[in-house]
């Protein structure tokens, strides 16, 4: 049996405010979001091992699961993945609802999807428009986007659908505008865009790719950075002071994702107020001192316990 390395959200801003409605629909919630982030990463989890992220019973994730499938509210865990069938994936499913003009608080109770997801699916969904109205192909956009062919389909399909939707036809542009922003998605017009495109992304290893999109977005942050200086900010004079003052955002930023970029399997990067903080009458968020640190959730003996039968219990008092 093989495994492979997945990246899941295990707390996200949305939990925090289910939690204060129901304990039980917090727990759905985050099945949901646990399950499908696997899903596009290319894997499945079993119940047992929601029960071991979710510290909860299998006969508790069980029954949340079955009560989820019952709402029409996708699931794809291991056991029941062929029980779905090809039907349309969940992405398409909520930027269609989106298009036919539900707002995010509505998708969020009908789909159980954070905030945060289903902006990243309109994203998606306006990339891969944007790159078919710029004349790409759909291995072309495939490639490109390095989504499956199927969910490449499955927003091409949406776009041509409703593009001449006079109800839709709005909601449609907007999602264009906000999210593509006029931007050419593609090569460059000195690309060919026939069957025999060679794109360099391909050519290159997932490190290699990772760090050339990462300078790309680093040069592209830094220049709105100093737009917003020079716009908002206009006591800040001087292009080189401008430089400096973007320049050192961008390393605060910078050592963030170098300390979340050495999280392990099991871990998680959580803020914390610092250590020599003192607690101080009339102190709040925005004077306390905030350092990242690494919390282990879930360590290899952890697993290797609950497999030879110790319970939750015990595994929680060897942690203590």
């Amino acid at each position: 049996m093989s495994f492979k390395t997945v990246k899941l959200t295990i707390f996200s801003g949305d939990d925090v405010e289910d939690a204060k409605k129901s304990q039980k629909e917090l727990l759905k919630n985050r099945i949901v979001r646990l399950t499908n982030e696997a899903l596009e990463q290319g894997t499945l989890l079993t119940q047992a091992d929601l029960s071991i992220l979710l510290n909860a019973s299998i006969k508790t994730i069980g029954r949340h699961i079955k009560q989820l499938l019952e709402e029409d509210i996708i699931v794809p865990t291991r056991g029941n993945r062929m029980d779905i069938g090809p039907g349309t994936s969940h992405k398409a499913k909520i930027v269609e609802l989106y298009l036919k003009g539900y707002e995010f608080t509505d998708i969020k109770r009908n789909t159980r999807h954070s905030s945060e997801s289903i902006a990243r699916y309109l994203k998606e969904f306006a990339r891969v428009a944007a790159l078919h109205k710029e004349g790409y192909s759909l291995g072309q956009i495939r490639r490109i986007t390095e989504h499956s062919e199927r969910l490449v389909k499955e927003y091409l399909g949406l776009y041509e659908r409703y593009k001449n939707a006079e109800d839709c036809k709005q909601r449609l542009e907007e999602i264009l505008s906000r999210y593509s922003r006029g931007k050419k998605f593609g090569r460059g017009k000195s690309e060919s865009k026939g069957s025999d495109v060679k794109m360099r992304g391909s050519e290159l290893n997932r490190e290699e790719r990772f760090n050339m999109i990462r300078r790309k977005l680093e040069q592209g942050m830094k220049e709105e950075i100093k737009a917003l200086i020079e716009k908002d900010y206009s006591m800040i004079s001087g292009e080189k002071v401008r430089e400096m003052f973007a320049s050192d955002i961008l390393r605060l930023i910078e050592q963030r994702q170098d300390y979340a970029m050495d999280i392990d399997s099991g871990q998680v990067m959580w803020l914390g107020v610092k250590r020599e903080g003192r607690q101080n009458y009339g102190k709040n968020a925005s004077n306390t001192e905030i350092v990242p640190v690494k919390l282990t959730l879930l360590s290899a003996e952890d697993i290797d316990m609950l497999s030879s039968g110790f319970t939750r219990r015990e595994v929680r008092e060897r942690r203590g």
